[in-house]
């Protein structure tokens, strides 16, 4: 048996052709392209081109020349002539790919140039970006520490006032207490002498009564002369008397010039009779008059 197994697409053994519909074929085709015809080589044959340009000289096919010079010669003008058209076509060809590679040229440098520029421009903006990020970024840090300076003096500020407040405060509870203690004390003293005073009184002699007694006197008259020493000093003086009565001064001088203080320390140190004591000031003034 074959080990050719029958497919789809019916008997087909490896290295065969492989057309669709064809049958088994152990010959490969070989198609190859058409060929060029082979050309004829005909005669050269010059003519005269335009009245403008006379010596160029075009060939054509043709057998116009007999003479081996005449071809030789149209040979070579030809052979000029393509050389020519071929160095024309070659500057040509040249001047448009200089301007070709010039225009490349221009447009490489053009966009380096601007590539250049964006890349500046760029750089520009970054930077002054960059230097307006860190302007806002500046100004926020220093309004932030402004508003912590501000806070920190307010707080401060707060503080001491407080504190002077407390100070205050505890200064006036610290007055207050003690004239509160004072005036206690104070009263206490005077409900301790009020005791006192009450238990003398309980207990002293019938002299000794009216020693007390002649002492609050002594002290009573002692004040009523001090009041009217203050008034004294509003009143005119010993010669505005003298000028209004019309008297010498040695008459009423010990009447007017009394020392009313000494007289009450005299009256203070000596209890006894007022007028006693009035007389004996009387007497210490005329002395010192004589002398």
């Amino acid at each position: 048996m074959s080990n050719n197994k029958k497919s789809l697409w019916g008997n087909r053994g490896k290295h065969h052709d492989m057309s669709l519909f064809g049958k088994r074929r152990n010959v490969r085709r070989i198609v190859r392209p058409p060929q060029p015809p082979i050309p004829v080589r005909q005669p050269i044959q010059f003519s005269e081109q335009k009245n403008e340009d006379k010596e160029v000289i075009e060939l054509i096919v043709g057998s116009n020349f007999t003479d081996e010079d005449s071809r030789i010669k149209a040979e070579e003008e030809a052979r000029i002539k393509a050389e020519e058209k071929a160095r024309i076509k070659a500057e040509e060809e040249a001047r448009i790919k200089a301007e070709e590679e010039a225009r490349i040229q221009a447009e490489e440098e053009a966009r380096i140039k601007a590539e250049e520029e964006a890349r500046i421009k760029a750089e520009e903006e970054a930077r002054i970006k960059a230097e307006e990020e860190a302007r806002i970024k500046a100004e926020e840090e220093a309004r932030i520490q402004a508003e912590e300076e501000a806070r920190l003096k307010a707080e401060e500020e707060a503080r001491i006032k407080a504190e002077e407040e407390a100070r205050i405060q505890a200064e006036e509870e610290a007055r207050i207490k003690a004239e509160e203690e004072a005036r206690i004390q104070a009263e206490e003293e005077a409900r301790i002498k009020a005791e006192e005073e009450e238990w003398q009184q309980n207990n002293l002699t019938p002299e000794e009564i009216e020693a007390n007694k002649r002492y609050e006197e002594e002290e009573q008259e002692t004040a009523r002369l001090l009041a009217l020493e203050e008034e004294q000093k509003t009143e005119p003086t010993i010669e505005e008397v003298y000028e209004e009565q019309s008297v010498s001064p040695g008459e009423n001088l010990l009447s007017s010039n009394l020392d009313l203080k000494k007289a009450s320390e005299e009256i203070s140190k000596n209890p006894g009779s007022e007028e006693e004591v009035i007389e004996k000031i009387e007497e210490e003034e005329m002395e010192n008059i004589k002398v």
